[in-house]
């Protein structure tokens, strides 16, 4: 079951049988800062909506990369799994339609983390799995040079299947580019969900594999907040499914991405059926 969408209003629920999901949160981020921690992330609070973080987490590292030159994004790294729990970024209409600047050629240790807890390049080599991206470097390029290279970094690096990093999920971080275009601003965070009812594979020294990995964007502009989670396999946007057989599923997945924002507003999932909003084929 790749990909699912699922729209809720208050009083009902619609469904597309397709493997692609998608909740529409339009609150989800809109929590006060007044009672933030200053001290989290405090090189890169604008990218969070109302400069507030998601809840911290006793498994993450969180720090902002690069922070050294301007514009920053933040990160929240997992030692156990050697992956990153999400990332998250801002990207502006300027950055938006600044040009697109080109790849680096090599993955590199974060050098703010230990490198024994990391992944390295042996562990991508045959094994199946591209190096994908949570802060694109199509995104990291437009925020500043030390932001690109940092993107390059493997805190920022998670197993993914070839198909879906170079298919949908390259479709969804294009997307995210024009509705920076569109609005005005666009406030966004990338994650990795592992599915709790199956050990998640490894490759090379240790690598976890995500079961999903997911994108919430927020435009201020046009008050519009959605949430995609999409199956981390090669074919994001086939086998048609029955609500039946996602319902479990979707609910789990829900919650354990719910638990990375303030208990007041875990369960503003509010909305409306919007099949246009997703521009994903």
């Amino acid at each position: 079951m790749p990909l699912w969408i699922v729209f809720f209003r208050p009083e009902t629920c619609y469904l597309t049988r397709m493997r692609l999901l998608t909740l529409s949160l339009f609150s989800i981020f809109l929590a006060a800062s007044a009672g933030a921690e200053p001290s989290r992330f405090e090189g890169c609070r604008e990218v969070f909506a109302a400069q507030t973080p998601p809840v911290a987490r006793l498994d993450t590292i969180e720090t902002c990369r690069p922070g050294r030159d301007g514009a920053s994004f933040a990160v929240a790294f997992a030692p156990a799994r050697r992956a990153p729990a999400w990332a998250g970024y801002s990207l502006t209409r300027a950055q938006a339609l600044a040009g697109s600047p080109g790849r680096l050629a090599n993955f590199s240790p974060d050098p703010d983390l230990p490198k024994d807890l990391q992944a390295r390049d042996a562990d991508f080599r045959r094994s199946g799995f591209d190096r994908g991206h949570l802060v694109p470097s199509a995104v990291a390029g437009r925020l500043s040079p030390g932001a690109k290279i940092a993107s390059y970094w493997y805190s920022n690096v998670a197993a993914q299947n070839p198909n879906h990093n170079r298919g949908l999920w390259a479709q969804v971080e294009a997307w995210v580019r024009e509705r920076a275009k569109e609005t005005g601003e666009v406030r966004v965070i990338v994650g990795t969900v592992f599915d709790d009812h199956v050990d998640a594979p490894r490759i090379g020294a240790g690598v976890a594999v995500p079961s999903h990995f997911f994108l919430t964007i927020y435009a201020p502009g046009d008050a519009k907040l959605a949430t995609l989670i999409a199956e981390n396999g090669p074919d994001a946007t086939a086998d048609w499914r029955s609500l039946d057989d996602l319902a479990p599923r979707l609910r789990a997945l829900e919650a354990r991405i719910s638990e990375l924002f303030p208990a007041e507003r875990r369960h503003d999932v509010r909305g409306a059926l919007d099949r246009g909003y997703w521009a994903l084929h």
